[in-house]
């Protein structure tokens, strides 16, 4: 070394030298600074994930840091250059960690965005109930899935909807649609699930409920509409039809029978519940 020193290579070597490992460490943030813009596009992974993501993410920074030191150290470099390297990778480290503070609010509110996204597709927007897409899916799962406990279904109809729409006009359809949502809503338990078919139709997912709890479920109804004035001003009545179903059964025999027996309700002179009185058993 003290050779070479005496020719001046050294004095030529160590600044290039110093100014090669800047490059690298400034590789090294660029790449993970990319790294990072990139997961703000996707969900955020699961916490040993994001863990090994960060541990990967510091691993260049520790090698560039380890190798400036140990050169530093052997070679005793106090140039300027050298100097300036080493400032300016600090200087972006400290940036890239507020890039990935940054990233993380982000990826907070990317998560709570995509959150609403998924309520918002699965949700009517008038009634906040479910809507027919979600309804559909539901349905299928529990047709390929129908667990160990009965289910009840209840179809419901508003009276004379078209009437309301042509009297008083589509803002006071809307108006008695959000009423009878609310009413349906209020009425069942926490384990049931509603939502609006389309139009004035709507439905009630009623897992575990026999024939009696389901009447009970339609009687509440029946009671918050006839007490909500704003539905009870105009007249507003619901015609029901419900069924339940046994462990095993075929689904698509529970949708036609509750349907069948709204069909009864409203040939019965509406405003009333009609619910099958027999569950539906495997047999069908």
């Amino acid at each position: 070394l003290n050779e070479l020193h005496s020719f001046g290579i050294l004095r030529y070597i160590e600044p290039l030298w110093a100014l090669a490992f800047c490059i690298v460490g400034i590789s090294c943030i660029a790449s993970a600074e990319e790294e990072a813009e990139g997961r703000i596009k996707r969900i955020p992974s699961p916490r040993r994930e994001k863990t090994l993501e960060i541990v990967r993410m510091l691993v260049p920074y520790v090698i560039t840091f380890s190798a400036l030191y140990f050169i530093f150290l052997h070679y005793h470099l106090y140039n300027f250059v050298f100097c300036w390297a080493m400032f300016l990778i600090v200087i972006l480290s400290i940036r890239q960690f507020f890039v990935l503070m940054n990233n993380k609010r982000l990826n907070k509110e990317l998560q709570k965005l995509n959150m609403k996204i998924m309520r918002d597709a699965q949700m009517d927007f008038l009634t906040k109930l479910a809507n027919r897409r979600h309804i559909d899916d539901v349905l299928t799962n529990l047709a390929h899935d129908s667990g160990d406990k009965s289910l009840g279904l209840l179809f419901i109809d508003v009276d004379y909807f078209k009437s309301i729409n042509d009297t008083h006009g589509h803002d006071a359809g809307d108006l008695a649609l959000c009423g009878v949502a609310d009413a349906i809503r209020n009425s069942l338990r926490e384990t049931d699930m509603a939502g609006r078919f389309g139009g004035d139709e709507f439905i009630a997912i009623l897992p575990g409920a026999t024939v009696q709890a389901i009447t009970n479920v339609g009687e509440r109804i029946q009671e918050q509409v006839r007490t909500n004035p704003v539905l009870a001003e105009r007249n507003i009545t619901l015609s029901m039809g419900g069924a339940s179903m046994l462990p095993g059964a075929d689904i698509n025999v529970l949708l036609k029978t509750a349907d069948k027996a709204l069909y009864e309700a409203k040939e019965a002179g509406r405003n009333r519940l009609v619910i099958t009185k027999e569950p539906i058993t495997k047999a069908g």
